[in-house]
């Protein structure tokens, strides 16, 4: 498929996709969500993708909402919009396999929203993110009201919720909002490292630790632990499963197929 506002590329078990609208910080139109939505399908369909990074060209990782489409739109249109967003950021939260941003620049309002819903945060030293909605009248009601909390605390949520301050690198990865800063060259040499390792794990495993860890935000303890349970002991009719504890015993590194 040809894409205008995202370049997808595939590097063995790794799919990087890139958001291109490097004059416009990367902010998100229509098009460029519809984009990243097929992209997503596109890699659902791939068994021999383990590991999604997404990062962004230019000054920004993600600058948010077009606010120079928004501020004129109807209240009907802001719904359709709007709607988009919260699609998109779930889109990202239950894709199969893990996902990484590289947060490469500023990633702001949405864009903020978008990278709390990767499983995986490596942030420039150099980028910053807010959530700036409070200061245009409005908040930002994409997910950080849902997501947020659980990253960073529902203390810390309120005070960039609420605030709309702005933070830079080292205090996201004080309050534990990213995993990883690093110099602003080495942002996907370290997302790359760190899709590597994750590629060398068994795919079923991934996708199904991926969803009991969703599923246990989302539900009451007593049967997200029935979910996970039920999961793992369904990962033990898999051959991966007999390979890795076979590597195991004999000592060596295992030797995933998918299957």
């Amino acid at each position: 498929m040809k894409y205008k506002d995202i370049i997808l590329e595939k590097k063995d078990n790794i799919a990087i996709l890139t958001i291109n609208r490097p004059s416009e910080l990367n902010t998100l139109t229509i098009q460029t969500m519809n984009e990243i939505q097929d992209g997503i399908r596109e890699l659902d369909d791939d068994d021999q993708i383990k590991v999604l990074i997404i990062t962004g060209v230019g000054k920004a990782f993600m600058a948010g909402a077009e606010l120079k489409y928004i501020r004129n739109i109807s209240y009907l249109e802001g719904r359709k919009y709007l709607g988009k967003v919260v699609n998109l950021v779930n889109a990202i939260e239950n894709f199969e396999k893990p996902v990484i941003a590289a947060i490469n620049g500023h990633a702001m309002g949405g864009g903020m929203e978008f990278a709390t819903a990767c499983d995986f945060r490596i942030m420039s030293t150099k980028a910053k993110m807010g959530l700036s909605e409070i200061n245009l009248g409005s908040f930002a009601g994409a997910s950080a009201t849902t997501r947020l909390p659980r990253i960073v605390g529902i203390a810390k949520a309120a005070e960039l919720l609420f605030l709309g301050k702005t933070i830079d690198a080292e205090e996201a990865y004080k309050i534990g909002l990213v995993n990883k800063i690093v110099p602003p060259d080495n942002v996907m040499d370290a997302a790359m490292e760190l899709a590597s390792e994750l590629a060398q794990k068994a795919l079923y495993a991934l996708r199904t630790a991926k969803a009991a860890l969703n599923v246990g935000m989302s539900i009451d303890i007593v049967n997200a632990r029935k979910y996970a349970l039920d999961e793992m002991v369904l990962s033990f009719g898999t051959e991966d499963m007999k390979e890795g504890m076979k590597a195991f015993l004999e000592k060596r590194p295992p030797i995933f197929k998918g299957r």
